[in-house]
């Protein structure tokens, strides 16, 4: 069960999102709430077994606990703002990666689309604070300064990321090394996570240094998730594999007409996620067609989740480590808000 802590923060924050969703017009409006209630968003139900609205709750909570004092209107605000663009991300990616999505089926992509550049907006219009904050709140100019700064600099990461993710497909394994996947997750779900830690620091005036340290935190804590969600997949279109298929049948990918298949488009798309790169290195993978040996591609397929796993583990100690310096500064424990959702301490 999370902690108190955050279940008073996700009521704070899905309190502040309703109001801003009053600025959208219907029936745009409902749409875009049927995206923000997806599973694990922030608007989804709490019963399905998923924190919802991980991206904006660590916002909140690392400005809480940098300045647990300060007005929190900023960081709120600023929360919303990287629940809007994660949101809004997440469909650009389902559609350009051809993933039929609860979310896409519902909405179809014309309008899925249509969402996510109406989210984008919203983050936008998120961080422009009104006069009563201006004045009311300390500093708050320079703050929405370095605010926007921010988010621009990591949304453009995170873009040249995906472009990369985009323009690989086309590309050989043979000119993919397992440096370059870490490289592209660290641009794409790397500096998002970034801007979520960071967001908060910079939300209540954190001082330089720990603003570097909660960004470094981010960085690494993104890169994490990201080859643990890749080496998931993978493991699971393995399991779909030999529930479904014979022994020498080739790994089973996704097609538009096959919509409740569990099965990602990794291996139809040839993504240059590290576990496959790693696989393709060891000539297990060429173009997405399995050898003559089922038995041998699953073999080396394992131990390229595995390898995954274990660069996963690099860097959460990377997060361990930073997070020990940066309790050094502050000279407290991590709050259990934080320590629920970085989840590596």
């Amino acid at each position: 069960m999370p902690p108190d802590e955050i279940l008073l923060f996700q009521s704070l924050l899905q309190e502040a999102l309703k109001r801003l969703l009053v600025l959208v017009a219907v029936p745009l409006r409902e749409d875009v709430i049927v995206a923000l209630s997806a599973q694990g968003k922030l608007l989804s139900s709490s019963n399905e077994g998923t924190l919802s609205g991980v991206w904006s709750l660590m916002t909140l909570a690392w400005a809480h606990y940098l300045q647990p004092d300060a007005d929190l209107r900023i960081a709120v605000r600023a929360a919303l703002a990287v629940e809007c663009l994660l949101c809004a991300f997440d469909l650009l990616d389902d559609i350009e990666d051809g993933d039929i999505t609860p979310t896409l089926q519902l909405l179809g992509v014309a309008k899925a689309a249509n969402v996510a550049t109406g989210l984008l907006f919203l983050a936008q219009r998120s961080l422009c604070a009104d006069p009563t904050e201006m004045q009311e709140v300390r500093g708050t100019q320079e703050m929405q300064w370095r605010l926007w700064n921010t988010f621009i600099e990591c949304n453009l990461l995170a873009c040249s990321g995906q472009h990369w993710d985009l323009v690989a497909e086309k590309q050989p394994f043979e000119d993919f090394q397992p440096e370059d996947a870490l490289m592209m997750a660290e641009a794409k779900s790397g500096s998002l996570m970034r801007l979520a830690c960071l967001f908060g620091a910079l939300s209540v005036n954190a001082a330089t240094d720990i603003c570097e340290l909660v960004a470094d935190i981010g960085q690494a804590l993104g890169v994490a998730h990201q080859l643990d969600n890749d080496a998931h997949d993978l493991a699971t279109a393995l399991q779909h594999a030999s529930q479904n298929t014979s022994q020498n049948a080739p790994v089973p990918v996704q097609t538009s007409s096959d919509r409740s298949s569990p099965v990602k488009s990794d291996l139809r798309r040839n993504k240059k996620t590290l576990p496959i790169v790693i696989a393709a290195q060891q000539k297990t993978l060429q173009t997405g067609r399995a050898p003559a040996d089922m038995r041998t591609q699953e073999a080396l397929l394992e131990e390229a989740i595995r390898a995954t796993w274990g660069a996963c583990l690099v860097y959460r100690n990377h997060v361990r480590a930073s997070l020990v310096r940066l309790k050094a500064i502050v000279d407290r424990p991590l709050s259990p808000a934080l320590e629920h959702l970085i989840g590596v301490t």
